[in-house]
C-alpha cells in the first residue's frame, strides 16, 4: 500500500507548494479512509498512516480529524458556491439554475457523495455558506431564515437523493425543488 505523498512522486518543492501538497495528502487519506471505514471510526493515526505524512506535519495543519472534515468541506462549498454564483446572476428562472447547479455539482461527484452520506453528518451548512458565498450574502443577510431553510430543504432533498442512488436527473431534482418552493 502506498501512501498519499508516495503516490506523488515529488522531488523540490517550495515550503509553500510541500505545505499544500501535505495537506491535500491529509485530505485525500480520510477521504480514502471513508470509502473503508465508517467515519467514526477513523482515527488521527490511521490518518497519518495513510497519508504518508508525518505525525508533527498532520498535527500542525489539523489538530482533529473534523478539522479535516472542515477543510474539505471549505474546499466543496467554495466548489458548490462558484457554480450557483453563475446560476443566481440569471434573470429567469434563477432559483432553478441554482438548484441545477446544486443537483450538477452533486451528481458530477458521485464517489464523495456516497461518503457525505456514509459519514452521517449534515452539510446544512455547507449548502447555507455556499448560498452565502454566491449570493455575496446579499441574499442571506436579507432573507436568513429563509437561506436557511432553502439550504436545510436542499440537504435532505440530496441526502435522500443520494441514498436512493441517484436515479433522477439533475434537471428533474432542480424543477421538483423550484417549483415545490415555489421560489420563481
Amino acid at each position: 500500500m502506498s501512501t498519499e505523498l508516495e503516490k506523488r512522486n515529488i522531488r523540490r518543492m517550495s515550503n509553500k507548494e510541500s505545505n499544500r501538497i501535505t495537506k491535500e495528502c491529509i485530505c485525500d487519506a480520510l477521504i480514502g479512509l471513508m470509502k473503508e471505514h465508517p467515519y467514526k471510526d477513523i482515527s488521527m493515526t490511521m490518518i497519518i498512516e495513510k497519508s504518508g505524512a508525518s505525525r508533527g506535519s498532520v498535527y500542525r495543519n489539523y489538530p482533529s480529524k473534523e478539522d479535516i472534515l472542515k477543510d474539505i468541506t471549505k474546499s466543496m462549498t467554495d466548489e458548490l458556491s462558484h457554480s450557483l454564483a453563475q446560476a443566481l446572476h440569471k434573470k429567469d428562472n434563477r432559483y432553478y439554475e441554482w438548484f441545477l447547479a446544486a443537483f450538477s455539482w452533486l451528481h458530477s461527484d458521485k464517489d464523495m457523495c456516497a461518503l457525505i452520506h456514509n459519514s452521517n453528518i449534515s452539510f446544512v451548512d455547507m449548502f447555507y455558506n455556499a448560498l452565502c458565498l454566491a449570493s455575496d450574502n446579499t441574499f442571506a443577510a436579507q432573507h436568513e431564515y429563509i437561506a436557511r431553510g432553502i439550504a436545510a430543504a436542499l440537504w435532505e432533498v440530496s441526502l435522500t437523493w443520494i441514498k436512493n442512488g441517484m436515479k433522477e436527473s439533475p434537471e428533474y431534482m432542480a424543477k421538483l425543488c423550484s417549483e415545490t418552493l415555489r421560489l420563481e
